[in-house]
């Protein structure tokens, strides 16, 4: 069950990066190199 919540935590974050916020996803991206 805990590895369940943890890969769910997972893909929301992915999800929610590349949907929901793609602009700050690329800035921080960005700022990173």
């Amino acid at each position: 069950m805990v590895m369940m919540l943890i890969s769910g935590g997972l893909v929301w974050k992915l999800v929610y990066f590349q949907i929901l916020d793609p602009e700050r996803y690329v800035a921080h991206g960005v700022n990173q190199r």
